[in-house]
């Protein structure tokens, strides 16, 4: 730990992290939060059932969580949620201010996060626990961060209201992603203007989220709005090229510009896809499109070998799982592979001993996805739906916008950028495309994949920024 950071310390609230597997980006992140604060007091929501948990640094000190069932659990949360005396009242405002009445859907997801809130409250051992923590400094050198804006986030105005009472101030900072910041994902995300209105720092990862932000909540935006990327760590990339290199009989030690991952024959084209499987990451569209693919080659499709093979591996598991495999027919010209759930480093080990010539994500709703940053690290060209901040992958970071139009999606040197409604012939020919133009094209789409990575989605960087920005704040 430097000199002059033992301190300041900071209150974290996550989803369900460190138990787990979810929330893989906070093992890159924890390390700099660890590095730079005295103490990081961790608040999971809930923990998942017959988890196990996973390391961190000493000074992160695990608490326990704020709920006493599963979020979704419905019967725990009627119980912890109802039978208590947290306030109501901000329910019924929101009951009749965003007119709930009038949609089923929002009026569940209205009752959903007001159970969660309450139960959350009403769990006074923690509450206390966490004034205690406040009351030490009196609000002086610690701060609320919560990583998600969404569930945890909504006590951090009724805590601030309870320091202000006490003659203090606490300041609050919440990261935004996709689908806690994005409505349209989930089609309607209660106390929004409530929560922003009391923020001191909103965080979304990318500057389409602080524009939708400024633009959807005009009247009551949080008091600052600052835009820090997510990165993602990769120390194992520049081992894996120059095993490549010996393939080629290059002994060239500067790794920087070479090929990631070369494939050692022509043999095989092999595609890659990373997420949960359900419906918001449309896994059914790329397991159309590749039975389109297969079935286009062995057919005889422009300059391509008909007796090229497809394999398709997708990292993840999810309610959808026996759906997609029952989508993807047995083929002598495709292999499909589902590894189920990886954990982080295991993904990167996927990256680093397999051949991997193009990554695709065809979510409905995103924020910059770590996956595709993980992709690019190892010099894997990708395929992307323009959802939220994705095409900030696309587009170099000094605002310098590289498209051009092509078949009424977006080419850039990592990839392709394809509309939201892509359909799964639409990705079928981009794949066709990419496979089509040669091994120095895709090499151009490698190296420029490994260099935008490099600077600016590497994790040490981007990290770095924002854990200093945090104790800056303090």
């Amino acid at each position: 730990m430097k000199k002059g950071t033992e301190q300041k310390s900071i209150i974290l609230f996550t989803n369900t992290y460190p138990y787990g597997r979810g929330e893989t980006f906070l093992d890159d992140e924890i390390k700099y939060l660890a590095a730079k604060f005295k103490f990081v007091y961790l608040y999971p929501l809930y923990i998942p059932k017959n988890s196990d948990i996973r390391p961190v640094p000493e000074n992160i000190l695990i608490k326990q969580p704020l709920l006493k069932c599963d979020h979704k659990d419905k019967l725990g949360l009627l119980f912890y949620g109802l039978f208590n005396l947290s306030p109501i009242y901000l329910a019924v405002a929101e009951f009749f201010k965003k007119r709930v009445y009038n949609n089923y859907n929002k009026l569940k997801l209205l009752i959903n996060y007001t159970l969660i809130l309450r139960a959350c409250w009403g769990n006074k051992k923690r509450i206390k626990e966490i004034l205690n923590i406040i009351d030490i400094t009196k609000g002086k050198n610690i701060l609320l961060y919560s990583y998600w804006g969404d569930k945890s986030v909504l006590l951090f105005p009724m805590i601030k209201e309870k320091c202000k009472k006490k003659g203090y101030g606490i300041t609050c900072v919440s990261r935004l992603h996709g689908s806690d910041l994005f409505e349209e994902a989930k089609g309607y995300l209660p106390f929004r203007n409530y929560l922003y209105s009391k923020l001191d720092h909103a965080i979304p990862i990318s500057h389409t989220g602080a524009d939708y932000i400024k633009e959807h909540y005009s009247s009551s935006l949080p008091k600052n709005i600052n835009v820090f990327h997510l990165g993602s760590v990769n120390t194992l990339c520049n081992v894996q090229m120059k095993k490549n290199l010996s393939k080629y009989g290059n002994t060239n030690d500067n790794t920087d510009n070479i090929l990631q991952n070369s494939p050692a024959n022509d043999t095989c084209f092999n595609i890659a896809s990373c997420s949960n499987i359900i419906p918001l990451k449309r896994i059914d569209i790329i397991a159309k499109a590749v039975n389109i693919v297969t079935n286009k080659i062995k057919d005889g499709y422009g300059n391509i070998d008909k007796d090229l093979k497809i394999k398709w591996t997708h990292i993840g598991d999810g309610p959808l799982r026996k759906e997609i495999e029952n989508l993807c027919k047995p083929s002598d010209y495709k292999y499909v592979e589902f590894t189920g759930s990886l954990t982080h480093d295991k993904v990167l080990d996927y990256y680093n001993s397999h051949q991997v010539d193009l990554f695709i994500n065809t979510s409905s709703s995103e924020g910059i996805p770590v996956s595709i940053m993980e992709a690019i690290s190892f010099g894997i060209p990708v395929i992307a739906t323009d959802v939220g901040g994705t095409s900030e992958l696309f587009i170099s970071q000094d605002n310098t916008n590289c498209f051009t139009f092509h078949a009424n999606n977006k080419i850039h040197d990592i990839g392709y950028l394809v509309n939201k409604d892509i359909k799964p012939e639409m990705l079928a020919e981009m794949i066709l495309s990419l496979i089509a133009i040669g091994k120095e094209e895709r090499k151009k789409f490698r190296q420029t994949a490994k260099s935008e990575w490099k600077t600016n989605w590497n994790a040490e960087t981007n990290y770095s920024l924002f854990v200093n920005f945090l104790y800056d704040i303090c």
